[in-house]
């Protein structure tokens, strides 16, 4: 059953056989005249939703209002015997053809009240699925509302808006159904074929967008041992799970090529010798290497399906700290092959005090301690996307700080990608 929200889909009559009624006229949302209600209330859908307490209250509410403000037509595709607690998932609509151009303006109108747009996706011919989140104390909630401008049979252009087309739909339905059974199976091996090259063709096609237009972010955790990367890593991962499919953790590099020794705790950092020169310039050079193949063959393919990709440690540690990677080659030559190295969308530089550092970790001295925090502040201030973020705080501000920094990092990527928000635009899926 499809709840209506179209002001002419609301008056038009069908046409359907008596027994098996496909719509019925009293159960769509009419509009009352709408010079007798206030702006935020002219859908009888948004004096429903605002009775209800969900944690998806707010979401629902601006969303549906945005739509009336607009006068976006459009239907709310789920099952007549769904509540208004069953939508606190994802919302289903379509909207009218020619309504298209009005849709970017509820997506910013829903930004700017800080429900973020994460990623848009193409899911299938004409439809596509807009990812949001927002925060509501400590807890990260979202939203996927799909949008559909075509349904299973044809594009929804007529006057009437969908209610029309759908009852075509049916019609044929039970034309088909009345035909003679060798006629029908034809009619289904025909549009099985089609079908299945339709769905080729727009798989491939999808893979292909979706190489070039990513919906994971790639993020690095930096700072001395003892700051909480470990600890930060895991509840972020945990605090932002509702806005990726996925996550993947790495420590220093992808391991593509092969793999290191030792792969416990390192409880020694500076405990062994260097590398001679020319040895460390050949294993800085096979670890550029392991970087640009194991992005493209690692991560490159994760962020495509919108995984969460986190570093514990990167390349840039071998800028601040080359003995813990036993490098005994020249410091220029680290620098030189940085801009080589894949650059992650955000860098998280943990930092703080000396006494909190060493009271969690004494695996090096106060000096060293010391220096590599000034070394990574500035860092901090070198690298474009880097944040400096303080530990010394309480577990859950900080891991709030940190993961509205990756929402909103997000939601920028968003509105570059779709500046006009148009779904012509969007990114498919795979």
């Amino acid at each position: 059953m499809l709840i209506c929200s179209c002001r002419e889909a609301a008056k038009s009559s069908l046409s359907l056989p008596p027994s098996q009624p496909f719509l019925k006229t009293e159960e769509f949302l009419r509009y009352p005249e709408e010079e007798s209600l206030p702006e935020h209330n002219r859908s009888g859908r948004l004096t429903e939703l605002e009775s209800t307490h969900t944690v998806h209250d707010a979401f629902a509410q601006l969303f549906f209002r945005f739509l009336e403000e607009q006068r976006i037509r459009y239907c709310l595709l789920h099952p007549c015997e769904a509540t208004l607690e069953d939508l606190s998932s994802d919302l289903r609509l379509a909207i009218h053809p020619d309504d298209e151009g009005k849709w970017p303006r509820v997506v910013e109108g829903l930004s700017a009240s800080r429900f973020l747009p994460l990623r848009s996706v193409r899911c299938a011919n004409r439809t596509w699925r807009y990812d949001f989140a927002w925060f509501a104390s400590t807890r990260m909630n979202s939203m996927a509302v799909y949008v559909i401008l075509k349904d299973e049979e044809g594009d929804l252009t007529s006057v009437s808006g969908f209610c029309e087309t759908l009852a075509n739909s049916r019609k044929k339905q039970y034309a088909e159904c009345s035909a003679k059974p060798e006629q029908m199976h034809w009619i289904k091996v025909f549009r099985n074929q089609i079908e299945a090259i339709r769905s080729l063709v727009g798989d491939a096609f999808r893979q292909v967008q979706c190489w070039f237009h990513l919906t994971g972010l790639f993020i690095v955790i930096l700072g001395p041992d003892g700051v909480g990367k470990s600890t930060i890593i895991q509840h972020l991962i945990d605090a932002t799970g509702p806005a990726f499919r996925s996550n993947w953790v790495a420590h220093w590099r992808t391991m593509s090529l092969w793999r290191r020794k030792q792969t416990g705790t390192v409880t020694n950092p500076h405990g062994q010798v260097p590398h001679s020169a020319w040895w460390s310039v050949v294993r800085i050079f096979s670890h550029v290497l392991d970087y640009w193949f194991g992005y493209w063959w690692k991560i490159r393919p994760l962020l495509a399906q919108s995984n969460l990709i986190v570093f514990d440690r990167y390349y840039y540690d071998l800028i601040i700290d080359p003995r813990r990677y036993r490098y005994g080659g020249p410091q220029w030559l680290i620098r030189a092959l940085s801009p080589l190295i894949p650059k992650p969308d955000l860098v998280f530089v943990l930092d703080a005090p000396d006494e909190v550092v060493l009271s969690r970790k004494q695996e090096v001295s106060l000096q060293e301690v010391q220096r590599q925090r000034h070394c990574y502040r500035q860092l901090a201030g070198k690298i474009a996307n880097a944040i400096l973020v303080r530990t010394d705080q309480e577990l859950a501000l900080v891991v709030r700080t940190a993961s509205e920094v990756l929402t909103e990092a997000l939601a920028r990527r968003f509105h570059q990608q779709h500046l006009s928000c148009a779904l012509q635009t969007t990114t498919p899926a795979n």
